[in-house]
């Protein structure tokens, strides 16, 4: 069985509310994001890293596994925030055609790796993806539908 590939999150001190992401040996997915496993898991396939491989996601400084999924499942993913909380939702590309981003995009602090990632085989984290939630964490899973 592989070993999740583990990204480590830290909130940025320009925005509360919004993360930066890397990976153990220190390369950096993402500047920053509200949404760091599911932003970093649209940027892992880029990278070479296959859609079954599975995440998991800690903050720095904690030994505590905060969200688990796969690359392929996240990337599926956004979170939208609505009366009773936030939920997961499909996600969506924005239009090619849509020049200006608002400051709260949450894909606008990707950072581009020089070298493709690979899977570590020896990550210290060994907990998988469980197979009834696409994604588990925190925030509660809603229905999948395309409303907004």
């Amino acid at each position: 069985m592989t070993h999740p590939l583990l990204i480590v999150i830290e909130e940025t001190s320009q925005r509360r509310g919004k993360f930066s992401a890397h990976l153990l040996d220190g390369r950096k997915l993402l500047s920053f994001s509200r949404q760091p496993l599911l932003d970093a898991a649209r940027v892992l396939p880029a990278q070479g890293i296959p859609p079954e491989t599975p995440l998991a996601m800690q903050h720095k400084g904690s030994a505590t596994i905060a969200m688990t999924s796969t690359v392929g499942e996240a990337a599926k993913l956004t979170v939208e925030e609505e009366p009773g909380g936030p939920r997961f939702r499909k996600w969506r590309p924005f239009p090619a055609s849509r020049s200006v981003r608002t400051g709260d995009e949450s894909d606008e602090g990707l950072v581009d790796s020089p070298q493709p990632l690979t899977v570590p085989q020896n990550a210290p984290v060994s907990q998988p993806a469980g197979a009834a939630h696409a994604c588990r964490g925190s925030a509660r899973t809603g229905d999948e539908s395309d409303e907004t």
